[in-house]
C-alpha cells in the first residue's frame, strides 16, 4: 500500500527529471550551435564536454 501511494511521487520526479534533462540538451545545444563556427573539432569537443559536466552529465 505504501508503495502504491508513493507512486505518483516518483512518476513526478521522473517527469521533472525529463523535462531538465530536455532543457539541458537545449541548452547545451544552443551554446554548441553558437560556438562551433568560431572553434576547431578539437575545441568543441573540449567546451560540449564541459558544458555536459556544467549541467551535471
Amino acid at each position: 500500500m505504501h508503495t502504491k501511494r508513493s507512486s505518483p511521487k516518483i512518476s513526478k520526479v521522473v517527469d521533472d527529471l525529463v523535462v531538465l534533462l530536455k532543457l539541458n540538451m537545449y541548452i547545451a545545444s544552443y551554446f554548441f550551435e553558437k560556438y562551433r563556427s568560431k572553434l576547431s573539432g578539437e575545441a568543441i569537443e573540449f567546451v560540449a564536454l564541459d558544458l555536459l559536466n556544467e549541467l551535471g552529465f
